[in-house]
């Protein structure tokens, strides 16, 4: 693409070079005639820039994650969606970076959007700022009522994190009986009031609640195996399983997910202790 938009420049600086004058003035453009294969080399190379690419490349775009957060890949998976390219850096929990620190002082967690000279924190508040930056394929709707809806559904999703976190710490016995029967109650009014008859929480494609929920496609059943209870499954959730088997075969999705051995041998590792912060 380098080439093509290069050799669109080189054609655009050889008509300006022999472009015909007008007593000193410059000639309009509606007078000048461009060759044929001229033509055809600026044509190609503005079909194929993609869009903001004098924003990205000005600007610059980098994300500070962890690979194995849901939150730095919900992040991830807005960028790539919208086409941004950018930058994305590794971050050691154990020893947060210099960078990381700086651009986030308040809490000095991951993810952090770097945009430029501007830092933005806290990975739903990134994934606006992604929409609203970069507003090709959008991520909310369009109506009022149906942005609001949505947001309605991912503050629902967020405060009911402390289940699923109880779920994921319950041990045998009456507490993973009660945590379990919480989890599948949550879970059933996002399948039935959430997600409804759609193949994703965004219609025929996906939306913000999409990934904001997206953990639940990779993460969730290995929290159920570490458990030992399987919870979301076809017999119990039939349309919220099938939106998980949906939202894995998305491309977008499907070669940005962690490799789930390792993933799994993580938690595994920090199972019986406790979990440090995925952060945000």
């Amino acid at each position: 693409m380098r080439l093509i938009l290069e050799e669109g420049r080189s054609t655009l600086r050889t008509m300006l070079k022999t472009r015909p004058k007008s007593n000193g003035f410059p000639i309009h453009f509606s007078n000048w005639k461009l060759t044929t294969a001229q033509a055809k080399r600026l044509h190609l190379a503005r079909r194929t820039r993609p869009p903001h690419l004098e924003l990205i490349t000005m600007a610059g775009v980098k994300l500070l994650g962890f690979w194995a957060s849901p939150f730095s890949h919900r992040v991830i998976w807005a960028l790539k969606l919208k086409g941004v390219s950018y930058e994305y850096i590794e971050e050691d929990l154990s020893n947060k970076s210099q960078l990381l620190i700086h651009n986030n002082p308040a809490d000095k967690q991951i993810p952090v959007l770097i945009h430029g000279d501007k830092a933005v924190a806290e990975s739903l508040v990134i994934l606006e700022y992604i929409d609203e930056t970069w507003p090709h394929n959008p991520l909310l709707p369009k109506g009022a009522y149906e942005r609001a809806t949505a947001r309605f559904w991912i503050k629902f999703a967020v405060e009911k994190g402390a289940t699923f976190y109880a779920f994921y710490n319950s041990n045998t016995g009456e507490e993973q009986e009660k945590a379990t029967k919480e989890t599948v109650e949550v879970l059933k009014i996002i399948e039935e009031e959430a997600l409804g008859d759609e193949k994703f929480f965004g219609g025929e494609d996906i939306g913000l609640l999409d990934l904001v929920l997206g953990w639940f496609a990779h993460w969730f059943d290995i929290i159920e195996e570490l458990v030992g209870v399987k919870v979301l499954d076809a017999s119990k959730l039939p349309r919220l399983h099938a939106w998980t088997e949906n939202f894995k075969e998305v491309p977008v999705i499907k070669e940005n997910l962690p490799d789930r051995s390792k993933l799994l041998a993580y938690f595994k590792h920090k199972y019986f202790a406790h979990l440090p912060s995925l952060d945000n």
